[in-house]
């Protein structure tokens, strides 16, 4: 587990590119710290019961996809490391994580297995992780059963009228300090992930541009690449 969780760790705080070399996948991406206003008490929100009707929402449609902005603060600094791309989700069961900019990278994972790869040289890593061992990626992967036994959740709304769904850890761990999700109440779409790390780093996933996605092509790995490492 000690390569995975490097791996998963590079992906979250998108460190400055490295071409033809594989950052990891880190939530999960799924997985996690904008500015949205100053929230408000969102009086009478249950913070599960508004997850678990985010997740309904997203088996009801099947395979989805979003447009994606992710940004990275390491801590002490001002100034934000930035990438781009598309993200197609199948919660709990798949995500993959498509960058584009500023250069392409792709990482899938479902079932445990994460494919990680640079489309431009042909070549990619293949490794396990526990989603029940990341924090981060099990904000995405795992039940909300099991996300309950593991945060506190409380709920505030943003001056834009999205919820803020804010998670804490039960136990301190290592790696995460708090993740936030926020959630269009209206749609039942997650807008926003943001996540803080042990060291004070924050890392945000900004959603829009929502679209269904026919096929479940998009989480299959790609055959033409020359893999190496876990099966």
């Amino acid at each position: 587990m000690g390569r995975s969780r490097q791996a998963l760790q590079r992906l979250r705080s998108s460190s400055q590119p490295r071409p033809h070399r594989f950052a990891p996948l880190g939530l999960a991406v799924l997985l996690l710290w904008g500015l949205w206003g100053s929230p408000a008490a969102a009086e009478g929100s249950d913070p599960w019961e508004t997850l678990e009707q985010v997740r309904a929402a997203s088996e009801t449609a099947g395979i989805l996809s979003a447009d994606f902005d992710q940004s990275y603060v390491p801590a002490g600094f001002d100034t934000a490391e930035e990438r781009s791309g598309r993200m197609f989700m199948e919660l709990p069961d798949c995500l993959r994580v498509e960058y584009s900019e500023p250069y392409p990278e792709s990482y899938l994972i479902c079932g445990g297995v994460v494919h990680a790869w640079n489309p431009e040289d042909g070549s990619g890593r293949r490794y396990l992780v526990d989603p029940e061992d990341e924090p981060g990626l099990d904000l995405l992967l795992l039940s909300t059963g099991e996300l309950r036994r593991r945060y506190q959740a409380t709920v505030e709304e943003g001056a834009d009228g999205a919820l803020e769904i804010l998670l804490e850890p039960h136990v301190t761990t290592e790696r995460l300090r708090e993740a936030a999700f926020m959630v269009r109440p209206q749609t039942h779409r997650i807008v926003g992930i943001r996540y803080r790390d042990a060291d004070g780093g924050t890392t945000t996933f900004e959603l829009e541009n929502y679209q269904e996605v026919e096929g479940r092509d998009v989480f299959t790995a790609p055959r033409d690449i020359e893999w190496q490492g876990e099966s």
